[in-house]
């Protein structure tokens, strides 16, 4: 059995409540690759920008669709490397979902109900990286504004300067994970931008919206 995949089942169990997003694996547990990477992208997706200035709810499905962003994002490019890159973004895959069908169990959620919850989640990850493919193999990068304005700012208007600033640190992610070395990123090893460089990319779109 690969290091990715060993013994995710276990280590999910270790983790806080969904309502908390995903706080780090527990200190006894020596982390996978996966699970490195994993922390990463939920360390990221937990940036106050996100919900305190571009109006993404910071309820566990607004947290789960910039998650999901950012593990979409991660699979795209692991997929593009090689055949074990294909195994890790599977294995991050799994192991997101695993991670939320456990909080839904400790959210209280009954076992009849986590099936369909898990699955509606798996089918707006995909739906969402069908998006993101399409953005950036299809060179068709307007296809996000509306994905963003329609599943992440829900709740009223959504402010276009919120959406454009999404679709700018999208872009910015997307284009740090094609800097990072592919032996680092299948070994869990990723530098992404940090939430002060990700402001700078909300002070432009506002500072656009002026202009115009």
């Amino acid at each position: 059995m690969s290091e990715s995949n060993y013994d995710t089942a276990q280590r999910v169990k270790a983790r806080s409540p969904w309502s908390r997003l995903w706080s780090r694996l527990a200190s006894d547990l020596e982390p996978t690759s996966t699970h490195r990477l994993y922390e990463c992208l939920v360390a990221h997706a937990r940036f106050p920008l996100y919900y305190r200035d571009l109006g993404v709810a910071d309820t566990p499905e607004g947290r789960f669709e910039i998650l999901a962003l950012h593990v979409g994002l991660a699979i795209r490019r692991l997929c593009d490397i090689d055949k074990d890159g294909q195994a890790e973004g599977q294995a991050l895959f799994d192991l997101m979902m695993a991670d939320i069908d456990m909080n839904l169990r400790e959210l209280g959620v009954g076992d009849l109900s986590v099936g369909k919850q898990v699955k509606r989640l798996a089918q707006q990850f995909y739906a969402r990286l069908a998006v993101i493919n399409e953005a950036f193999d299809g060179d068709r990068i307007e296809v996000l504004a509306p994905m963003i304005e329609a599943n992440v700012l829900v709740g009223g208007k959504p402010d276009p300067r919120s959406a454009k600033t999404l679709v700018a640190i999208i872009q910015e992610l997307e284009q740090a994970f094609n800097r990072q070395s592919p032996d680092n990123l299948k070994a869990g090893i990723v530098t992404l931008p940090d939430e002060q460089t990700l402001s700078g990319l909300s002070e432009h779109a506002e500072d656009t919206e002026h202009e115009n």
